[in-house]
């Protein structure tokens, strides 16, 4: 059996049709009509409009300049 929807969207976007059930949700949306990057890395200049991946970058300076999760190099941060 599939979980059906039960909550209604009560935050709207007011430059594009996106809704929201939460209002982070819908203030985080809003960074990419922005361009707001309030999270910046502590190592070097990168500046990311979510926390998450500012944790996800921080996590791959610390492993070297490799990311474990994917199959790229990534630019290690100068210390």
């Amino acid at each position: 059996m599939r979980h059906l929807r039960t909550h209604t969207d009560k935050f709207k976007c007011e430059s594009c049709d996106k809704t929201c059930t939460r209002r982070h949700g819908l203030m985080r949306h809003l960074r990419s009509h922005t361009g707001e990057k309030p999270f910046r890395c502590e190592n070097c200049t990168s500046t990311f409009s979510r926390r998450d991946i500012l944790l996800r970058h921080q996590r791959r300076c610390a492993l070297g300049g490799k990311c474990k999760f994917f199959y790229y190099n990534f630019v290690h941060c100068e210390t």
